[in-house]
């Protein structure tokens, strides 16, 4: 899948500025936040949030559902499609990306996920 998030800049802005290209641990986010209540209603294979580990200068990035850099809010957004700054079929990547992770996690298995500066869709 794509993976969308705010653009690069020289100093962090939360909720503007992309996490550093890199590769982080990958878990799932043990508390219950709004944001996870309302996925668990919307999405029944879900149960926590993919939430990237030891991100430097970044805190809670997690992995979700969402089409435009209005909707990352500092978080990466999956999808199936890209064009420019807008990924398409998010909820189906998600879904694809969320069951190929979650058993791993629960089995206590590590799962990573590498970021790259790599612009795509122009």
């Amino acid at each position: 899948c794509f993976c969308l998030e705010d653009a690069p800049q020289e100093v962090k802005i939360p909720g503007k500025t992309a996490i550093p290209a890199g590769l982080y641990e990958v878990k799932l986010r043990p508390e219950l936040t709004p944001k996870t209540e309302a996925y668990q209603k919307k999405y029944p294979f879900f149960t926590r949030h993919l939430h990237l580990q030891d991100v430097p200068g970044f805190s809670n990035i997690y992995c979700h559902v969402g089409n435009t850099p209005g909707n990352t809010d500092g978080c990466l957004l999956v999808g199936m499609t890209c064009g420019g700054d807008f990924i398409g079929k998010s909820a189906i990547a998600y879904e694809k990306l969320y069951r190929f992770c979650q058993p791993k996690l629960l089995r206590n298995e590590r799962v990573f996920f590498e970021v790259t500066d790599q612009v795509l869709g122009y």
